[in-house]
């Protein structure tokens, strides 16, 4: 279909309150996508390569932040806050995922797990020496 039949097409339709379309005297409904809560869930699938992401940016985004967090004992709860935000929240992300798990937990030891902890605290150990070195 060209532009011109898209453009007659547009000024052909008057738009109407609630969601209806009419179009030479004829009543269109439009139908509207319906969201289910699976769609609106966001699946992060973790890896060793998204864990250390996740400890990179930890270990630099704490002390960034840091003189915002403030130094006073008055301001711990602005230091749990950030801890939450900068550390806890991307190594959930990164290391655990963000989708649920189906059926039973495992028994034993999770190797890949493991993998990804290591990963994470390898990189966020890497960033904080590189970070130290460079003051």
């Amino acid at each position: 279909m060209d532009s011109a039949a898209t453009h007659a097409m547009a000024v052909g339709f008057a738009i109407n309150g609630g969601g209806q379309r009419r179009e030479s005297g004829r009543l269109l409904r439009l139908s509207r996508p319906r969201l289910s809560s699976a769609s609106l869930a966001v699946n992060l699938t973790p890896t060793p390569l998204s864990a250390a992401i996740a400890g990179a940016f930890s270990a630099w985004a704490l002390p960034a932040f840091s003189k915002w967090l403030g130094s006073d004992a008055d301001t711990s709860f602005n230091y749990v806050i950030g801890f939450l935000l900068l550390v806890a929240l991307p190594a959930h992300a990164g290391v655990l995922g963000l989708r649920r798990q189906k059926g039973p937990p495992a028994q034993g030891v999770d190797k890949p797990l493991l993998i990804r902890v290591g990963a994470w605290l390898a990189a966020a150990a890497t960033v904080s020496g590189i970070l130290m070195l460079a003051r």
